[in-house]
């Protein structure tokens, strides 16, 4: 039983860290079984931009993002049982916009994100105990803002995101954590998507969910299938089009949780455009809305029995 609070306790930290990524924070939070929020630790510098993941052993790990206006390359460890925030080592480049796999063997994979302003394609293993990282391989498309999620078989796949050039990709590539080998995956996804949520689910198949296409935040999300090594659209949309959203599964009906996201992406480019500036700074006053029903939306469309696999690959 402890286990089980451990772990839990884990997730919703790394939740809690997601979600505040619109803005600097210098302390976490956890969610108490009664439905309050404790504090969890001084992270220190504050940061936005970073990924945070539950750790198998009920630690939550926090890397990258940034820290007073530049990238960082630390990486910071919530341990609940103590309620604090250690620092954990460094990633071999400062990076935002990259994602973090927790591997069956208690090392992260991190994956791409922007590294001196560029999209990168490195692929960084993580060594939690001894804080180091090494580099296992490279991406065929550097690439960042992009999804990734461990399948059954411990391999790891990478989706969509964006090139140098901003464009958003449909591509896929897998990765070989054994061997470091990547290979490109023979098809495309439904959907061109960057900053969406990829969540494996308990059949084995991943759920990738909204996201931007570029010019307009996404409502729509799509299957892989691992065995067949192909996509196909749900049946259903999210209540609403939202990107940079955190997604968590839920074992006890194998359903999703997606909550959060990036506001009015749209009206951020227009902005861009009228000033000519590509990151202009704009002050905004946050609406109750967010907080509303509406702001969170579950998905259990994708909750066929793995006896479809045979189905699927026809």
């Amino acid at each position: 039983m402890a286990v089980k609070q451990k772990r839990a306790a884990g997730i919703l930290c790394a939740v809690a860290v997601l979600a505040s990524s619109g803005g600097l924070f210098v302390s976490a939070q956890t969610q108490q079984p009664v439905g309050g929020w404790a504090p969890a630790g001084a992270i220190g510098d504050g940061r936005t931009g970073a990924v945070a993941v539950a750790m198998k052993d009920g630690t939550t790990l926090i890397a990258g993002g940034v820290t007073n206006g530049s990238p960082t390359n630390s990486v910071l460890l919530y341990d609940p049982a103590t309620n604090a925030l250690l620092a954990a080592g460094q990633l071999l480049s400062a990076r935002v916009g990259h994602t973090a796999t927790a591997l069956e063997d208690g090392h992260v994979l991190v994956i791409g994100g922007r590294v001196d302003d560029s999209p990168s394609g490195d692929i960084e293993l993580f060594d939690p105990a001894s804080g180091g990282s090494t580099l296992l391989g490279q991406l065929a498309q550097p690439r960042s803002g992009h999804a990734a999620a461990r399948l059954e078989d411990g391999s790891v796949v990478v989706f969509g995101g964006a090139n140098a050039d901003g464009a958003v990709l449909d591509t896929v590539e897998h990765i070989n954590v054994s061997t470091g080998i990547v290979s490109a995956g023979p098809n495309r996804m439904v959907a061109a998507r960057a900053s969406a949520s990829a969540t494996t689910l308990i059949d084995g198949r991943v759920l990738i969910a909204g996201g931007t296409s570029g010019s307009a935040d996404l409502r729509s999300a799509e299957l892989y299938i691992p065995w067949s090594q192909a996509f196909e659209p749900t049946h259903n949309e999210l209540s609403v089009a939202r990107s940079g959203h955190t997604a968590v599964l839920l074992p006890h009906n194998g359903g999703v949780l997606i909550a959060g996201g990036n506001f009015n992406t749209p009206f951020i480019r227009y902005m861009a455009e009228l000033t000519g500036r590509p990151r202009p700074k704009l002050l905004y006053l946050p609406t109750a809305s967010a907080d509303s029903a509406r702001g969170i939306c579950s998905s259990t469309s994708a909750s066929s029995p793995r006896s479809s696999r045979s189905s699927s690959e026809r």
